[in-house]
């Protein structure tokens, strides 16, 4: 038996991670490697004392009850980030752990004590809760923003947040669209962008299009309109694609304020051909002309004449 515990011992003491046993109901600390010691901010002399005689810095954190329970029921209790807030040269700081809580049992099966695996992800947690912060600040920005935008998850396809302009531009309301999924919520433009939508996420390439033409229930009323957009994939700490931000401007307006000018372009041209009116454009900057054929011809210019200036 002995050679057997010692060998176990080893195994623990030699762990980069911190590994520790509590033996007892009374939560003795019976062995603690290095890596436990240092993340405590301890030295050995704390081997062999209770938990929360060893570790007053725990007291009012969830650490030592977790011990007990798993100690009476052999449950065993799994953490996921959990803070642990320790005095460490005289300061106190906070450390995250990924943690597990085993009952450890002798040959006869009878609860003995309870191990203690845990892995530091003080350094993830801290760049998950950046990106929090990060995220919430986005979202402030996307609220007050000028232009339409919305934010999608990448995971479900519910919008997360979406502001008073993209509001505007499909015609729905807050509570219509939040917290929905986006094709439910504005479903006659699931056929068109829930492809654009799933190749952004499967290659986190941006797409952009100009006057893109659609036809959109607004208020309940179908509409024509034309829509600038992109679609930017929102990445998280990880680098993995957790959102789509969809930026849109309802071009309508100005579309059609250029079509009018184009036929009316188109209308002279044709009424200018018809009438064989010849014409010029001067450059008051240049003052150069510049003249139709018609006009070349009813004056002599030939064809490949310099341009004439003033």
């Amino acid at each position: 038996m002995e050679p057997t515990e010692n060998f176990f011992r080893s195994i623990i003491e030699a762990s980069p991670f911190p590994v520790y046993m509590c033996m007892g109901p009374d939560k003795l600390i019976a062995i603690a490697n290095d890596a436990t010691l240092k993340a405590w901010g301890k030295d050995k002399s704390i081997i062999g004392k209770p938990f929360d005689e060893a570790l007053p810095d725990l007291q009012g954190q969830p650490f030592s009850s977790l011990i007990s329970e798993v100690y009476r029921t052999g449950e065993t209790y799994h953490g996921n980030n959990a803070p642990a807030e320790f005095i460490i040269n005289g300061k106190r700081q906070i450390n995250y752990y990924k943690f597990t809580y085993q009952a450890v049992r002798n040959s006869r099966g009878k609860i003995v004590g309870v191990i203690c695996f845990s892995t530091d992800v003080t350094e993830i947690e801290h760049a998950r809760q950046a990106m929090e912060e990060s995220r919430h600040t986005l979202y402030n920005m996307v609220r007050q923003a000028p232009v339409g935008i919305c934010i999608i998850n990448s995971d479900n396809l519910v919008i997360e947040v979406v502001n008073d302009s993209y509001l505007e531009l499909v015609g729905r309301k807050r509570v219509e669209m939040e917290n929905r999924g986006v094709w439910e919520a504005i479903p006659e433009t699931a056929e068109l962008y829930a492809p654009v939508m799933d190749n952004v996420i499967e290659t986190g390439q941006p797409i952009t299009a100009k006057e893109h033409k659609l036809l959109l229930v607004r208020n309940g009323v179908p509409e024509m309109v034309f829509i600038d957009f992109v679609y930017e994939p929102v990445k998280g700490f990880d680098g993995e694609i957790s959102a789509i931000m969809v930026i849109a401007i309802d071009v309508t307006e100005k579309v059609f304020a250029r079509r009018k000018i184009e036929e009316a372009e188109e209308r002279a041209r044709l009424a200018v051909e018809a009438a064989e009116i010849g014409t010029f454009d001067l450059d008051l900057v240049t003052e150069e002309i510049l003249t139709s054929e018609r006009f070349n011809i009813i004056f002599g210019v030939g064809r490949d004449a310099p341009a004439i200036y003033f």
